[in-house]
């Protein structure tokens, strides 16, 4: 008996998921300092930090009374999906490639995949159009 497909798409090209992982290899490539991450002194410092008293929360939960070492979504519920039950180690300062920011401790953060994914990103974000607003305008660089 014949299946329905799963999706239609024209032969030949490729499918989300494949257009998802050359997605994510291009911006590996395109962004300075990304190859870091792959390095084993970055997955065993990393390994290092977390395993710390002090690291093994979310810094943001935390301060909202919710101890999550990365099995809760940010607001306490239990994580159903099991690709993000981990804690990320984030840069407070964006490193842009450079070594010695990337390497500092003292600007790592524990936190869970969704205050990293959704809030410190839209944060962010939104410092970088207020820079590039600030430089449009004539008012320099805040750097």
């Amino acid at each position: 008996m014949a299946r329905k497909p799963k999706a239609f798409r024209i032969g030949g090209r490729p499918t989300a998921e494949q257009n998802e992982r050359e997605y994510d290899r291009n911006r590996y490539r395109n962004q300075a300092g990304r190859d870091l991450y792959t390095t084993a002194r970055w997955k065993a410092e990393r390994a290092d930090f977390l395993a710390q008293p002090e690291n093994q929360f979310c810094i943001r939960c935390q301060a909202i009374g919710i101890l999550n070492a990365g099995h809760l979504t940010k607001d306490g519920r239990p994580q159903t999906n099991p690709r993000r039950m981990f804690l990320v180690v984030h840069h407070s300062q964006r490193h842009y490639g450079d070594p010695d920011v990337f390497w500092d401790r003292s600007k790592w953060q524990s936190v869970c995949p969704d205050h990293h994914d959704g809030d410190i990103q839209a944060e962010q974000s939104a410092e970088a159009k207020r820079l590039i607003e600030r430089m449009r305008t004539g008012g320099g660089s805040k750097v």
